[in-house]
């Protein structure tokens, strides 16, 4: 879990509503004062400004220096859609080191890309082994393989990549 996460749950309005409507249940010489409080609190949370100052807050620049060779791009597990090849596990028409890309593939081409511009010496990725039981046994499916496998036909040599 990432503090970005982190941070996206504690700005939910939601959150803060449901602890506001619990206390309350429970302080009851001050319902009043804490239904008000409540729904200006809830009002502010909702409107547009409110997002767009949150946003401006948590954003961070980009740390990038196209001018620097960095030692490595570190790519993290989870680049590929892993449960497409557990459904299909046994087919033998669909080879076991097929890539099959999903909505975090953009971040193993950005990797693959600044190593092959030059812009960093290795790239290191993440593995993952995905296990799926079926019919008595485990279906595994091994992500490093068909990402390293990847990096390789877009360009890479195999001492640029480590696992």
């Amino acid at each position: 879990m990432e503090i970005q996460d982190i941070a996206k749950f504690l700005i939910n309005p939601l959150l803060y509503v449901f602890l506001g409507s619990i206390l309350l249940i429970f302080i009851k010489k001050q319902r009043l004062k804490l239904a008000i409080l409540l729904t200006a609190y809830f009002y502010l949370i909702s409107i547009p400004l409110t997002g767009y100052v949150f946003s401006k807050g948590w954003k961070t620049s980009d740390t990038f220096n196209p001018n620097k060779v960095y030692e490595a791009v570190v790519v993290l597990a989870g680049v590929s859609d892993s449960y497409w090849h557990l459904k299909r596990d046994g087919l033998p028409y669909i080879p076991h080191d097929f890539f099959v890309a999903d909505e975090r593939t953009d971040r193993i081409l950005a990797g693959i890309y600044f190593v092959k511009s030059g812009n960093a010496k290795f790239l290191l990725i993440g593995d993952a082994v995905f296990k799926k039981y079926k019919q008595g046994m485990y279906k595994t499916y091994d992500e490093g393989i068909c990402v390293k496998k990847l990096a390789i036909e877009m360009g890479l040599r195999e001492n640029q990549i480590k696992i």
